[in-house]
Protein backbone atom coordinates (compact mmCIF):
# COMPACT_ATOMS: atom_id res chain seq x y z
CA UNK A 1 0.00 0.00 0.00
CA UNK A 2 1.07 3.75 -0.50
CA UNK A 3 1.41 5.84 2.11
CA UNK A 4 -1.68 7.79 1.02
CA UNK A 5 -3.84 4.81 1.27
CA UNK A 6 -2.83 3.89 4.59
CA UNK A 7 -3.38 6.92 6.07
CA UNK A 8 -6.09 7.43 4.34
CA UNK A 9 -7.37 3.79 5.76
CA UNK A 10 -6.42 5.47 9.21
CA UNK A 11 -8.47 8.34 8.75
CA UNK A 12 -11.57 6.39 8.10
CA UNK A 13 -10.68 4.27 11.42
CA UNK A 14 -10.82 6.99 13.18
CA UNK A 15 -13.59 9.28 11.84
CA UNK A 16 -16.37 9.06 14.46
CA UNK A 17 -20.27 8.59 13.77
CA UNK A 18 -21.86 11.70 14.41
CA UNK A 19 -23.85 12.09 17.60
CA UNK A 20 -27.20 13.08 16.42
CA UNK A 21 -28.38 16.56 17.68
CA UNK A 22 -30.70 17.02 20.11
CA UNK A 23 -31.57 20.94 19.92
CA UNK A 24 -30.08 21.65 23.17
CA UNK A 25 -26.92 23.66 23.13
CA UNK A 26 -25.22 21.83 26.17
CA UNK A 27 -26.18 18.49 25.48
CA UNK A 28 -25.05 18.72 21.78
CA UNK A 29 -21.45 20.10 23.22
CA UNK A 30 -21.03 17.31 25.34
CA UNK A 31 -22.08 14.35 22.99
CA UNK A 32 -19.41 16.26 20.94
CA UNK A 33 -17.03 15.65 23.54
CA UNK A 34 -18.28 12.00 23.69
CA UNK A 35 -17.37 11.54 19.88
CA UNK A 36 -13.62 13.47 20.74
CA UNK A 37 -12.99 11.31 23.31
CA UNK A 38 -14.27 8.21 21.11
CA UNK A 39 -11.86 9.29 18.50
CA UNK A 40 -8.84 9.32 20.54
CA UNK A 41 -9.40 6.02 21.86
CA UNK A 42 -10.05 4.87 18.04
CA UNK A 43 -6.17 6.56 17.84
CA UNK A 44 -4.52 5.11 20.81
CA UNK A 45 -6.55 2.07 21.55
CA UNK A 46 -5.27 2.52 25.00
CA UNK A 47 -7.26 1.14 27.88
CA UNK A 48 -6.40 4.34 29.77
CA UNK A 49 -7.98 6.64 26.93
CA UNK A 50 -11.30 3.89 27.50
CA UNK A 51 -11.73 4.68 30.65
CA UNK A 52 -11.26 8.29 30.03
CA UNK A 53 -14.27 7.76 27.65
CA UNK A 54 -15.94 6.29 30.08
CA UNK A 55 -15.45 9.30 32.72
CA UNK A 56 -16.75 11.72 30.16
CA UNK A 57 -20.18 9.90 29.49
CA UNK A 58 -20.66 9.49 33.31
CA UNK A 59 -19.99 13.39 33.67
CA UNK A 60 -22.65 13.82 30.55
CA UNK A 61 -25.03 11.26 31.89
CA UNK A 62 -25.11 12.89 35.22
CA UNK A 63 -26.01 16.50 33.66
CA UNK A 64 -28.57 14.90 31.64
CA UNK A 65 -30.29 13.82 34.83
CA UNK A 66 -29.90 16.74 36.33
CA UNK A 67 -31.28 18.72 33.66
CA UNK A 68 -34.33 15.92 34.06
CA UNK A 69 -34.76 17.13 37.42
CA UNK A 70 -34.52 21.16 36.83
CA UNK A 71 -36.87 20.66 33.68
CA UNK A 72 -39.17 18.70 34.74
CA UNK A 73 -38.73 15.79 32.26
CA UNK A 74 -40.22 13.02 33.59
CA UNK A 75 -43.90 11.46 32.76
CA UNK A 76 -43.25 9.56 36.02
CA UNK A 77 -45.17 6.08 36.55
CA UNK A 78 -44.17 2.56 36.25
CA UNK A 79 -43.08 3.20 32.59
CA UNK A 80 -41.19 6.66 32.81
CA UNK A 81 -39.03 7.82 30.04
CA UNK A 82 -36.14 8.98 32.42
CA UNK A 83 -36.21 5.46 34.17
CA UNK A 84 -35.51 3.68 30.99
CA UNK A 85 -33.62 6.46 30.04
CA UNK A 86 -31.30 6.85 32.93
CA UNK A 87 -31.22 2.41 33.25
CA UNK A 88 -29.55 2.66 29.90
CA UNK A 89 -27.00 5.09 31.15
CA UNK A 90 -26.19 2.50 33.85
CA UNK A 91 -25.74 -0.21 31.29
CA UNK A 92 -24.00 1.71 29.04
CA UNK A 93 -21.20 2.33 31.83
CA UNK A 94 -21.90 -0.89 32.93
CA UNK A 95 -21.15 -2.62 29.57
CA UNK A 96 -17.72 -0.10 29.13
CA UNK A 97 -16.65 -1.46 32.65
CA UNK A 98 -17.36 -4.45 31.26
CA UNK A 99 -15.28 -4.40 28.55
CA UNK A 100 -12.17 -2.65 30.63
CA UNK A 101 -12.22 -5.72 33.04
CA UNK A 102 -12.12 -8.20 30.05
CA UNK A 103 -9.27 -6.35 28.41
CA UNK A 104 -7.32 -6.79 32.11
CA UNK A 105 -8.11 -10.24 32.69
CA UNK A 106 -6.90 -11.04 29.14
CA UNK A 107 -3.32 -9.29 29.69
CA UNK A 108 -0.29 -11.43 29.86
CA UNK A 109 2.14 -8.57 30.97
CA UNK A 110 2.51 -7.15 27.23
CA UNK A 111 1.21 -4.11 26.00
CA UNK A 112 -3.03 -3.74 26.05
CA UNK A 113 -5.18 -2.36 23.22
CA UNK A 114 -8.54 -1.74 22.79
CA UNK A 115 -9.90 -3.52 19.74
CA UNK A 116 -11.06 -0.99 17.13
CA UNK A 117 -14.41 -3.29 17.29
CA UNK A 118 -15.20 -2.72 20.48
CA UNK A 119 -14.53 1.05 20.31
CA UNK A 120 -17.21 0.61 17.09
CA UNK A 121 -19.22 -0.95 19.38
CA UNK A 122 -19.37 1.97 22.42
CA UNK A 123 -20.10 4.13 19.37
CA UNK A 124 -22.87 2.46 17.83
CA UNK A 125 -24.41 1.95 21.35
CA UNK A 126 -23.82 5.98 22.49
CA UNK A 127 -25.33 7.12 18.90
CA UNK A 128 -28.09 4.68 19.67
CA UNK A 129 -29.11 6.06 22.62
CA UNK A 130 -28.78 9.07 21.29
CA UNK A 131 -31.71 8.71 18.76
CA UNK A 132 -33.39 6.46 20.88
CA UNK A 133 -33.59 8.18 24.28
CA UNK A 134 -32.31 11.70 23.87
CA UNK A 135 -34.36 12.32 21.42
CA UNK A 136 -37.57 11.99 23.30
CA UNK A 137 -36.32 15.26 25.96
CA UNK A 138 -35.12 16.95 23.26
CA UNK A 139 -38.69 19.27 22.41
CA UNK A 140 -39.56 19.21 26.07
CA UNK A 141 -35.80 20.97 26.53
CA UNK A 142 -35.97 23.53 23.85
CA UNK A 143 -39.27 24.79 25.32
CA UNK A 144 -37.71 25.01 28.73
CA UNK A 145 -35.17 26.60 27.93
CA UNK A 146 -36.23 28.82 25.62
CA UNK A 147 -39.19 29.92 27.99
CA UNK A 148 -36.19 30.71 30.64
CA UNK A 149 -34.61 32.84 28.01
CA UNK A 150 -37.46 34.95 27.62
CA UNK A 151 -38.33 35.21 31.14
Amino acid sequence: MSGSACSDMKATESKVEKMPSVGVEAMDKEHEECAEAIAVLKETGSPYHLMKLKDVIEEHFNHEEKLFKETGFDDGGKFSKTKSHCTDHRKILAEIGQLFNNLNTKSSGGEVKVPLEVVKLIEERLVKHTGLYDSQYSSHMQEHFKKAKAE
